[in-house]
C-alpha cells in the first residue's frame, strides 16, 4: 500500500507535466462546452422573407408577420428584399420560406425550396397557421357576435425543464475528457517509462505490477474528477446548467466520473502495451477513441442512426458513461437508477484489464 501511494505521488507529478493529458483531457472538452454553450444559448427563429412590394401594404398578414418579427421572443426572423433576392436566398437555404404578392389583392405565394426541407416545412407551416388565424378573425368580424368557430382549441402549459443543447453536450464532454485522459494521458507516459527503462528498474525493486497499475489509476482518477468538476462548474456558472438535485447530483456525477476513468484506464494501459513506440501510439489511440466520439452520443444523439448501428453504439464503453451522466444530470436519476450503465462500464473494464495484463511488458 505504501509503495502504491508513493508511486501515486510520482504519477500525479508526472500528470501535471503531461501537456497531452491536459490538452485532450481538459482544454478540448472545456473549449467545446464554451463554444456549444454559446451557440445553444439563443432563441431559435425561423427565417422568413417578405417581398419589398408588400412591406408597406398594410395587409393583415403582413402586419401579423411584422408584429412577430418585432417581438424579440417571436418565432420568426423577417427579411425584406426584392422578389429576385428572396428567390435566391430561399434556393440557397438561407431562408426557410418567403412571401410574395399573388395575382390579385389578398392573394399571396409562399416560396420554399428543396435545399432546406426542414426549415421550409417549419416556415410554411408557421405561415399557414398565421394565415388561418387572420382569416378566422376576419370571418368573426363579418359574422358578428354570434360567430362560433367549428373547432375551438384551448392551450394549457405544464411545468417542465427547458432542454438546451448544453444540457446534452456537457455530460458528453465529461465523457470526452475521461476517455482522453485514460488514453492519451496513460499511453504516452507509459511508453516513455518503458523506453527509458524506468519501468523495468521500478519493477526490479519491491514494487509489484499491481502497485504500479493502482498508482496510475489513483493519479488519473484525481485528475479526471477535478477535470469533471471544472467542466460542471463552468457549465453551471456560465450557461446555467441545471443540476436537478443540486450538490447531490454534482457528487453523483463525480462518482460516475471516478468509476468511468477507472474503467477506461485498462484501455490506456492496453494501448500502451500494444504500441511499439510513441509514433504508433497516436494511431492506435485515435482508432480506439474516434468511434467512441462519433457513436457514443458525445456531440449528437444516436437515435437517428440505423438500428444495427445503434446496437453497437449503445454498448460502447463511452456510451455507458454518457448514458449514466445524462440520466443523473438531465433526468434527475440517482446512482441506483444507472446501475445497468455502471455494470456495462465495469464489464468493459474487466475485459480491458485482463487484456492489459496478458500483454503487459516492461521494455
Amino acid at each position: 500500500f505504501a509503495i502504491s501511494l508513493g508511486l501515486t505521488k510520482y504519477a500525479l507529478i508526472a500528470t501535471l507535466r503531461n501537456k497531452n493529458s491536459l490538452i485532450f483531457g481538459l482544454m478540448f472538452p472545456l473549449g467545446f462546452v464554451l463554444v456549444f454553450g454559446a451557440i445553444g444559448g439563443g432563441t431559435s427563429k425561423t427565417g422568413v422573407g417578405l417581398s419589398a412590394k408588400l412591406a408597406d401594404s398594410g395587409a393583415p398578414l403582413v402586419r401579423a408577420l411584422q408584429a412577430l418579427d418585432a417581438n424579440k421572443n417571436g418565432p420568426i426572423r423577417l427579411t425584406v428584399a426584392s422578389d429576385d433576392q428572396l428567390e435566391i436566398q430561399v434556393s440557397q437555404g438561407k431562408l426557410g420560406a418567403a412571401i410574395e404578392a399573388g395575382k390579385s389583392a389578398g392573394e399571396f405565394t409562399i416560396l420554399t425550396s428543396t435545399s432546406n426541407p426542414i426549415a421550409g416545412g417549419a416556415a410554411s407551416g408557421l405561415l399557414r397557421g398565421i394565415v388561418d388565424e387572420v382569416n378566422l378573425r376576419a370571418a368573426e368580424a363579418v359574422a358578428g357576435p354570434d360567430f362560433k368557430a367549428p373547432v375551438d382549441i384551448k392551450s394549457k402549459d405544464i411545468a417542465g425543464k427547458e432542454f438546451r443543447y448544453i444540457d446534452f453536450v456537457l455530460p458528453g464532454m465529461i465523457g470526452f475528457s475521461l476517455i482522453s485522459t485514460a488514453t492519451f494521458g496513460v499511453a504516452f507516459p507509459f511508453l516513455s517509462l518503458r523506453r527509458t527503462l524506468v519501468l523495468k528498474r521500478m519493477l526490479a525493486t519491491s514494487a509489484k505490477p499491481l502497485s504500479f497499475v493502482v498508482s496510475q489509476c489513483l493519479s488519473r482518477s484525481v485528475q479526471a474528477v477535478v477535470q469533471a468538476a471544472i467542466i460542471i462548474g463552468v457549465g453551471v456558472g456560465a450557461f446555467h446548467f441545471l443540476l436537478p438535485h443540486g450538490v447531490l447530483t454534482f457528487i453523483e456525477m463525480l462518482i460516475i466520473a471516478f468509476l468511468a476513468i477507472s474503467s477506461f484506464m485498462g484501455f490506456g494501459i492496453l494501448l500502451a502495451n500494444v504500441a511499439k513506440d510513441e509514433q504508433s501510439a497516436p494511431l492506435l489511440i485515435n482508432l480506439f477513441n474516434l468511434p467512441q466520439f462519433l457513436l457514443s452520443g458525445v456531440f449528437f444523439p444516436t437515435d437517428g442512426m440505423p438500428r444495427w448501428v445503434q446496437l453497437i453504439a449503445d454498448n460502447l464503453p463511452l456510451s455507458f458513461c454518457n448514458q449514466a451522466m445524462r440520466k443523473v444530470a438531465t433526468d434527475g436519476a440517482h446512482l441506483t437508477g444507472v446501475l445497468p450503465q455502471i455494470g456495462g462500464m465495469l464489464a468493459w473494464s474487466v475485459i480491458a484489464y485482463v487484456a492489459a495484463a496478458k500483454t503487459f511488458r516492461v521494455e
